[in-house]
């Protein structure tokens, strides 16, 4: 069972952290889109909240992977290991995929000078997206090391 806890992490991260850039790059579109003179402030204010519920919203995909931690002793390779290897792996190439998609969407429908950021928070997103997967893929590694 310990190996369908470092999925769900993954599921859970991966969705629950697009769904959090997606709603900043909305946020950073309508404040570019105001042209209101402290835009600088009202950025980093939409980065600091995304910044805070990412950090809000993994703790429950790390208790996930802390179960799964737990429960691992008990695991023997199976093919249930092997389709949870294999969402967890999905489920990386999925939320970097998301996030170049709303880069691009939000390059085509924002001023250039506002590129260099979404640049900027595309590598933190796909970086903090990544995390979960390879903490799962690592995990996995261990399971069939045991086997």
């Amino acid at each position: 069972m310990g190996s369908m806890y470092f999925a769900l992490a993954v599921v859970i991260a991966v969705l629950g952290l697009t769904f959090i850039y997606k709603r900043t790059y909305e946020k950073i579109g309508v404040i570019v889109q105001e042209n209101s003179k402290d835009i600088h402030k009202k950025i980093s204010k939409a980065q600091n909240i995304m910044f805070l519920q990412s950090a809000v919203f993994e703790i429950i995909p790390i208790l996930l992977i802390v179960i799964g931690f737990i429960d691992l002793p008990s695991e023997t390779l199976s093919p249930k290991t092997v389709v949870t290897l294999l969402i967890s792996i999905g489920g990386w190439v999925v939320g970097v995929m998301a996030a170049r998609r709303m880069k691009k969407v939000a390059q085509e429908r924002l001023p250039n000078g506002v590129g260099q950021l979404l640049s900027g928070l595309l590598l933190i997103q796909i970086m903090t997206m990544s995390a979960f997967p390879v903490i799962s893929i690592i995990c996995h590694l261990l399971i069939f090391n045991r086997a």
